[in-house]
């Protein structure tokens, strides 16, 4: 049986208002008036950021709506910080280092971008859907499992910046479609991967297990109890 990781809503799905997420873009020194198209983890070769530089400069020759924002830290950070510098507005893309309030972060997005070449089952994206953010992820691991594809999000192939530059260019374009998905996908965590409903599920787990091995625990106590009488008669 496998269960899905989940997530405590409560303390996620905070859903801030226009006034409080331009308020938050403008901490992280992000631009109140561009849409933001951000991510979170670490900076390692797994997670691929160098995808999301590359559509960043694709996108930048015709979008100058649009700024990019990673939060988190690690091996690569000096070398992708180099990379942004080569970009043609390389004001246009943040790294905010690590953070102890993604909740908040998540707010100051518009689009949440997960590029990874590889991925369990990632609790990075749930967060994003409770933050009502549409995802893009690549289609890898169990991402497929969480991003509804079309509904809640949008899956790309592994390494192909050019559809996300497209996938980030239509959901940039269409406000609509950003709502849209970003409440489905905060539906979909609501009805199938909150921290509650996991721990629902191993609790059964268990209360399956104990009733496939109860027959015959109690078999084995009283063949070992009948045993223990047969010798002291």
């Amino acid at each position: 049986m496998v269960i899905p990781n989940g997530v405590e809503l409560s303390k996620l799905a905070l859903n801030f208002d226009e006034h409080e997420q331009r308020q938050m873009k403008i901490s992280l020194g992000l631009d109140p008036n561009k849409l933001c198209v951000g991510t979170v983890g670490s900076l390692k070769s797994v997670k691929n950021h160098q995808m999301l530089l590359e559509a960043a400069r694709i996108l930048q020759s015709g979008r100058e709506d649009l700024q990019f924002a990673i939060a988190g830290d690690g091996p690569l950070r000096n070398s992708l910080e180099e990379t942004a510098a080569s970009l043609r507005f390389p004001g246009d893309f943040h790294f905010l280092g690590l953070r102890n309030d993604v909740a908040r972060v998540l707010q100051a997005f518009d689009i949440f971008s997960m590029h990874s070449s590889s991925e369990d089952f990632s609790v990075a994206i749930l967060e994003a859907m409770c933050a009502r953010l549409p995802v893009i992820a690549t289609d890898v691991g169990g991402n497929a499992e969480i991003v509804d594809d079309c509904r809640t999000g949008l899956l790309i192939p592994s390494g192909d910046s050019h559809s996300l530059a497209l996938c980030i260019a239509r959901l940039g374009g269409d406000a609509t479609l950003r709502q849209r998905m970003g409440q489905g996908g905060f539906m979909r965590i609501e009805q199938h991967f909150t921290s509650a409903a996991a721990t629902k599920r191993i609790e059964m787990l268990y209360i399956d297990c104990v009733r496939r091995k109860a027959p015959s625990l109690i078999q084995n106590n009283v063949t070992a109890a009948t045993k223990r009488n047969s010798s002291r008669a």
